[in-house]
Formats: C-alpha cells, sequence, structure tokens
C-alpha cells in the first residue's frame, strides 16, 4: 500500500504571517535605525573636528607657526590654514589639512573664543599658537532641536573635551 506523501511547502497564510510579522519587525525598528545613523554621522563629525584639532596644535608647535582653525557656519564647513583673515580661502596645501564639511544633520550651532567671543553665524577663527598654546574655545554643534554638543579646547595642553550638552568653559563665560 502506498502511503501519501506530505506536500512540501508553506500554505498562504503561514507566508501571510510571516510577511506580518516581519513588517511590524521593520516599522518598529526604522526609527532607531534612523537615530543609529544620525548619532554615527555625528560622532563621526565630533571626531573629525577632535582631530582636526590636535592636528593644528601638534602643527602649530612642531612647525614654530601660528594656525588658525576657520570655522564657516553659514557653508558648515572648516579648515586649517595660516591665514587669520576672513577671506582665507580652504585650499588644499600639503602642509594644512584639507576642508571638512559637516554631515547634513549637523550644524554648528556656534562658536566661543577668548578674542573674540560668541560667534553664530558668518566665520571665526581658533588661533594655535608656535609654542603649542591655543586660543580658548567652545565649539557647539546642534544635531536636532534637543540635541547639543560641546567640543571645548585646553588653552595649555590643547586637550580636547567632548560634552552631550551646551557646556561653556568658565574662561569664557
Amino acid at each position: 500500500m502506498k502511503r501519501a506523501r506530505p506536500q512540501s511547502g508553506f500554505s498562504f497564510l503561514e507566508l501571510a504571517l510571516v510577511v506580518f510579522v516581519l513588517s511590524l519587525m521593520a516599522v518598529v525598528s526604522l526609527p532607531r535605525l534612523g537615530d543609529f545613523l544620525w548619532s554615527s554621522r555625528t560622532d563621526a563629525a565630533i571626531k573629525d573636528i577632535t582631530r582636526t584639532l590636535t592636528y593644528a596644535r601638534s602643527s602649530a608647535a612642531t612647525s614654530a607657526a601660528v594656525l588658525y582653525l576657520h570655522v564657516d557656519m553659514a557653508e558648515q564647513r572648516y579648515w586649517v590654514s595660516r591665514d587669520p583673515s576672513k577671506e582665507s580661502k580652504p585650499e588644499r596645501r600639503e602642509d594644512l589639512a584639507e576642508l571638512h564639511r559637516l554631515p547634513n544633520s549637523v550644524r554648528f550651532r556656534d562658536v566661543i573664543t577668548a578674542g573674540r567671543g560668541r560667534v553664530t553665524d558668518g566665520r571665526t577663527t581658533i588661533r594655535f599658537a608656535a609654542n603649542g598654546t591655543v586660543e580658548t574655545a567652545d565649539i557647539h554643534l546642534k544635531e536636532s532641536p534637543d540635541r547639543d554638543y560641546t567640543i571645548s579646547v585646553h588653552p595649555l595642553t590643547g586637550n580636547v573635551n567632548v560634552e552631550d550638552s551646551y557646556v561653556v568653559q568658565k574662561d569664557l563665560e
């Protein structure tokens, strides 16, 4: 006597249930994935600014030259130059850091320096002296209406500190 072979495959109901569960998981996880991607872009921007600040300080000290970090808040970009003027152009030179742009999800909120105070638009600079000291500065970034970050530069050591909130160094208040 022949036995009936069970049919292989899935029923329509089983497939529909799997598609429903996968769709539900996607709906729940996509907003978090967006936050994760925004957050990773912000982390990358903060690390890039930190590396540029460290590079500018060490380059100024080793070359015994005054350097400037230019921050262009209108264009959301920054670069290192020997030219302190607001007309400085972000040109690629082999001895200076290249032009950097912030990702679209991150903006400069303001830059506070000991010499110029708070600058919220246009361009400003942070001065790196030939002896390795740095102008006291706070760079404030905004990721969303409720997420601010502070990148602080210590004037004597050049150490860079990052805070997950809007903070102003005591020397700049």
